[in-house]
């Protein structure tokens, strides 16, 4: 959710407040970093290109991987970001009933840290939530790539270095600051990808109805043979998926200007949660449909390393496995919620030798039926 040239910043901050704000930006290069609660997973992979229909070869098929350019089977680079995830934490104390019987509970959000854990950011958040912005949304993402991961790495993070906060801002969403932030990661000492966020910390606010939707390219609903849920749309067409064209694209068959097949997406609750998931994200944003209610959103709506994975699909899909994701650069704009759709379209923006590569960027747009969920950039290197 981006912030727009609407946005103004509010008159009146608590001076102590403001000032503890403050005391953040440059913090965290002198921080220890941590590394990945646990190796990179193939089966974990497999959780992350199912959810979004990823059929890459060089993911998940061993033998094909071994005669790609990749040499072995790769993470999906798009995903980089789930691998820092401390996924579902165990609590640190038993807590109990008033009648001493032991209750068991998964903290909220599932991501609870123990001390040893804690991060500059998590103590940023806490800070935030304290003084009343509570709800979490990424607005703009960039990675950029020196080699993708392997199965069996263990990458190795630099803590959160904060270069930027900004707020409070009134936006669409309310009242909230946004914090820019960089994080290194490594494998050993081999440095092998760069990650910058920026994400806004809001104010709940009240919606008096849901949003406005507008014209979603979705079929008309029809009924079960029970006659109550929704069954598949009586007017989409099934027919054998075909193989994953596995030739790869040539730099010389590319020019500026060229379009990209565009891809349609239902952004199902299976889809929305299935990808939180597989990227270890138990944000209650993304799954409980209670909270999300009273945090002023109609809807779970999807995070942003699915709409990343997504978009990583939608580039390989055309350029086939062997091209090289270099950076990608991410704007979100309106959520994805549940029941909606978000239609891909993109287009070359540029192809030319860097280097004595073959360097083609793209440009991708999502947009659903509140208008654009996502707006960005893809850099590929395509065999001469």
């Amino acid at each position: 959710m981006s912030a727009t040239a609407s946005e103004q910043k509010t008159t009146s901050i608590d001076p102590g407040f403001a000032k503890r704000i403050a005391a953040f930006a440059g913090a965290g290069a002198d921080r220890r970093g941590f590394d990945a609660p646990a190796p990179v997973s193939v089966a974990v992979i497999k959780q992350m290109t199912d959810a979004v229909g990823d059929r890459n070869p060089i993911y998940t098929d061993e033998a094909f991987a071994r005669n790609s350019i990749h040499k072995g089977l790769v993470a999906p680079p798009l995903w980089l970001y789930s691998w820092m995830m401390p996924g579902l934490a165990c609590e640190a104390d038993q807590a109990f009933l008033p009648d001493g019987t032991p209750y068991h509970y998964v903290a909220p959000g599932g991501q609870r840290r123990t001390p040893a854990q804690r991060t500059l950011r998590d103590e940023l958040n806490e800070l935030l939530e304290g003084h009343g912005y509570a709800s979490p949304a990424v607005t703009n993402m960039s990675y950029t790539f020196a080699r993708y991961l392997r199965p069996g790495e263990t990458p190795r993070f630099s803590s959160w270095i904060i270069e930027e906060i900004v707020g409070p801002k009134h936006t669409k969403i309310g009242e909230g600051y946004f914090a820019t932030m960089r994080i290194d990661v490594f494998v050993g000492e081999e440095p092998v990808a760069t990650i910058r966020q920026r994400y806004l910390r809001s104010k709940p606010f009240e919606r008096k109805s849901a949003p406005e939707r507008k014209s979603a390219p979705q079929p008309p609903a029809a009924k079960n043979d029970a006659g109550s849920r929704p069954a598949t749309p009586p007017d989409l067409r099934f027919a054998p998926r075909p193989a994953f064209a596995t030739r790869t694209l040539r730099f010389g068959e590319v020019k500026a200007g060229d379009t990209l097949p565009t891809l349609t997406v239902k952004i199902s609750p299976t889809l929305i949660i299935a990808g939180a998931l597989a990227s270890q994200d138990f944000q209650d944003v993304h799954h409980d449909y209670q909270m999300i209610r009273r945090r002023g959103h109609p809807d779970i709506f999807m995070n942003m390393m699915t709409t990343s994975g997504i978009l990583g699909r939608y580039l390989t899909d055309w350029t086939g496995p062997d091209a090289l994701i270099r950076a990608h650069e991410l704007r979100l704009g309106r959520p994805n919620y549940a029941g909606d759709t978000m239609r891909l379209t993109g287009s070359v923006r540029s192809a030319e030798l860097v280097e004595g590569r073959g360097t083609v960027t793209v440009d991708a747009i999502g947009v659903n039926s509140l208008g654009n969920h996502a707006e960005g950039s893809m850099t590929v290197e395509l065999p001469l």
